[in-house]
């Protein structure tokens, strides 16, 4: 079966820092390219050194994404925290989208990757 979904992420700011309590929003889009409706969400898996979660470590995590008519995107929102052991560098996000039909049964899945960066406070 040809692939109907197709997800990006954006990150506002554009990276987060490093060794301190601080957190960004990440933004999944998905992309119904089928001629169907579906109902859709993502699996986000972080590296062990951001959390999902401001009080523990949490590497991954489902968000709810919705209906997607036919041809049209759709865009949830995620936090992403760092903490006082995150370590500047850039870090590797892994995105699974899966599509279910009006039944509910798993029509198709997709997969993304995408990179965050992580500075020091006053690197650019």
């Amino acid at each position: 079966m040809p692939n109907i979904l197709n997800i990006t992420a954006r990150f506002y700011p554009v990276r987060i820092l490093a060794l301190i309590r601080n957190e960004i929003d990440m933004d999944v889009v998905v992309e119904n390219k089928s001629s169907e409706v579906c109902w859709a969400e993502t699996a986000v898996f972080l590296p062990k050194e951001l959390s999902l979660s401001s009080e523990k470590k949490l590497a991954a995590g489902r968000l709810r994404v919705g209906i997607i008519p036919p041809n049209e995107k759709a865009t949830t929102r995620c936090k992403i925290y760092a903490n006082s052991q995150t370590d500047p560098g850039t870090y590797k996000i892994n995105l699974v989208g899966y599509a279910y039909d009006k039944n509910g049964i798993v029509l198709n899945k997709d997969e993304a990757k995408t990179e965050l960066r992580c500075v020091r406070v006053g690197e650019k």
